[in-house]
């Protein structure tokens, strides 16, 4: 094989992936996509600095094309998005350096591929804060028969999967070669087979169970609202409220939709950040300490809290008893919006968060006081776009920088009989993060029978983003065996079953409403109990490989500078 083939085909799996992934999404093409990297992997001669950089190039243009989208959020998040994708594309370096060491020490390579791979998924969903988008596990959501492993070993036994079979075409294409006989490669094919066939047997026979034979008890019914509404950095309190008047509108809409089929409408879900109009969730702590930039007494700052939440309540019934006539239903719906919320302590904190707001009880001819009966705020920034490392230091040379303050954890909140926990935004597009929320919330016996989650993807325009965030929550919602209920500015909104299938969903970009019933599933995944330890063991091999790497490196460095020296 010629220098010039070896140098082309990173570019090959960098093409093959993005094949597979959104927006073309050909998953057919995902189980040999790593096979020329691979193939570069396992090539005899050394591997120099300029292969590296190749490598690192294909990775880098991968991940430009995949994340394109990021870039529509903001004229800054170019050198984001860019150095996002350089920094990713370490990885496909890292994969194929990993993988000739571990040749060296005569780990089969139907062993050490899919394990590394997985590995690495790992390493880059927990380093700088994390990103489980475009998984490889990912190219199978719209195959269901294969993602069902996922309440196992979460996204990364899908990807291990997956992996195995490109480590399979691998060894073929080496008999092929002439580099292997049939008779060297046959238990490693044997164990392939073995493992996709208890893959697709696991998948049928999880999808043929009938969930709901443990508790019948439904669910409620939930009105998810889209719309296609432009957002902005700059945007201005008017713009705030109109968006929030729109919203408003859709939910009336829904309504109509949900009277029309016999529904009754028990909760509605809208988006990340669409019900502030200017005025979010305002509450002070006990210990509330006023801040010296609102120059108030006690009692000012007391009342103005009172007012700021009158005036969001009252916001909250209009919208509640507009749906509730439209609907012609017995009683108001929740409200579970997406708001930002000020919360004063010892110190203020903005947090993006989700209101839960109760029905209003009729007493007579009048309804009593709305009450908020939850909140939840964002537990998992975005980087850049809602925190930036070093923060403090940077402000003091005046430099303005966005400040969303860390919620304090998970919260179960309650619509009738149905719990639910709520998420907000790349929540679920990393996977840990709602993962180990619903573990902490099983082990405080508030075990969710829902995920509802809020995003506002209007940020990404009609890039392949948020068809990547769907994907994300289609395999947590298998990892934790809950439906996810998505409710999006943009989209896509969508109610996904908990086997990872899309019930029903909204077309990207544009307005309308889901009425979404899902269904109590009592299972209670083993991936849930045990969390992400195994693929945590493999990260850990691949960073005690990449140490000795470093380590062997330099002491090869130090060895050449003594003889040139002596």
């Amino acid at each position: 094989m010629s220098a010039r083939t070896l140098a082309l085909l990173p570019f090959c799996t960098a093409l093959l992936l993005w094949f597979a992934q959104p927006p073309l999404a050909i998953w057919p093409v995902a189980f040999i996509a790593l096979v020329p990297l691979i193939v570069v992997a396992q090539r005899a001669d050394k591997l120099t600095r300029r292969d590296c950089l190749l490598i690192w190039c294909a990775g880098s243009i991968y991940w430009l094309v995949t994340l394109e989208g990021l870039r529509h959020a903001h004229p800054a998040m170019y050198a984001c998005w860019i150095a996002l994708s350089d920094y990713l594309a370490i990885y496909f370096v890292l994969f194929v350096l990993i993988l000739r060491r571990l040749t060296v020490y005569g780990v089969p390579s139907w062993i050490s591929i899919p394990s590394v791979w997985v590995g690495l998924e790992c390493v880059r969903n927990y380093l700088l804060s994390g990103i489980s988008a475009a998984m490889l596990g990912h190219t199978m959501a719209d195959v269901p028969v294969m993602t069902q492993v996922a309440d196992l070993f979460g996204s990364y036994g899908v990807s291990f999967v997956v992996a195995l079979v490109n480590t399979a075409f691998v060894l073929l294409w080496n008999v092929y070669r002439r580099q292997a006989t049939y008779a060297q490669v046959r238990v490693p094919l044997v164990v392939a087979g073995a493992v996709v066939g208890g893959t697709i047997a696991y998948g049928i026979f999880r999808l043929s169970e009938d969930a709901n034979d443990s508790d019948p008890t439904p669910l409620a019914t939930f009105a998810l609202i889209q719309r296609n509404e432009a957002v902005d950095y700059a945007q201005d309190v008017h713009r705030e409220i109109e968006i929030a008047e729109n919203f408003a509108e859709q939910s009336v809409k829904a309504a109509v939709q949900a009277k029309e089929s016999a529904q009754t409408i028990d909760a509605v879900v809208w988006p990340e950040s669409t019900f502030t109009s200017g005025v979010p969730w305002y509450f002070a702590e006990d210990n509330a300490k006023i801040p010296a930039t609102i120059p108030l007494s006690r009692e000012e700052f007391d009342s103005m809290i009172l007012q700021g939440q009158e005036t969001f309540l009252r916001r909250a019934f209009q919208v509640q008893e507009a749906v509730r006539s439209t609907g012609d239903f017995e009683k108001q719906p929740h409200l579970i919006v997406g708001t930002a919320i000020f919360r004063y302590a010892q110190r203020p904190f903005i947090h993006s968060g989700i209101a839960h707001v109760a029905p209003s009880q009729r007493i007579g001819d009048h309804y009593k006081r709305p009450e908020l009966a939850d909140w939840y705020a964002k537990t998992h920034l975005v980087l850049f776009g809602e925190y930036v490392p070093f923060a403090g230091t940077l402000q003091r040379f005046g430099i303005m920088l966005p400040r969303v303050d860390v919620g304090p954890g998970p919260k179960h909140m309650v619509v009738n009989e149905t719990v639910v926990s709520p998420n907000i935004c790349i929540e679920t597009a990393v996977e840990r993060v709602t993962v180990n929320q619903v573990a902490e919330l099983r082990s405080e016996d508030h075990t969710p029978d829902v995920i509802v989650t809020v995003t506002n993807d209007g940020w990404f325009d009609d890039s392949s983003i948020p068809e990547h965030h769907l994907r994300c929550a289609q395999l947590v919602g298998v990892s934790i065996r809950r439906p996810i209920l998505s409710a999006a500015n943009n989209g896509p909104t969508a109610w996904i079953d908990s086997s990872g299938r899309v019930v029903e969903r909204l077309a990207q970009g544009t307005n309308g409403s889901i009425i979404a019933t899902p269904q109590r599933d009592a299972r209670i995944s083993l991936y849930l109990r045990i969390g992400d330890w195994p693929a945590r063991l493999l990260a850990l091999l691949c960073a005690v490989v990449i140490v000795e790497l470093a380590v062997s490196g330099w002491r090869n460095r130090r060895t050449q500078r003594d003889a040139s020296e002596a």
